[in-house]
């Protein structure tokens, strides 16, 4: 029953190294990735809309005039 050399062990610890390696993997590649992917989801919509860091051009001039800060897209926004 117990006999058969050395063998068990290192691969135990064969696995254990590949386990400690895929989830190494998954948090230090995989989130910091996915995380720049939300970034980029999150600056083309603020670019979208018109408002935020991303926004080059300047709104046309409205004839209703409104408060300074409040954003022409949404009443609750400010740019």
């Amino acid at each position: 029953m117990g006999g058969g050399g050395g063998d068990g062990g290192e691969s135990e610890r064969r696995k254990e190294r590949g386990v400690a390696l895929c989830v190494f993997v998954h948090v230090f590649a995989t989130h910091p990735f996915a995380g720049f992917i939300w970034i980029l989801f999150y600056a083309g919509e603020r670019a979208k809309t018109g408002c935020g860091v991303a926004a080059t051009r300047r709104p046309k001039r409205s004839t209703r005039s409104r408060p300074r800060g409040i954003c022409r897209h949404s009443p609750r926004r400010s740019c």
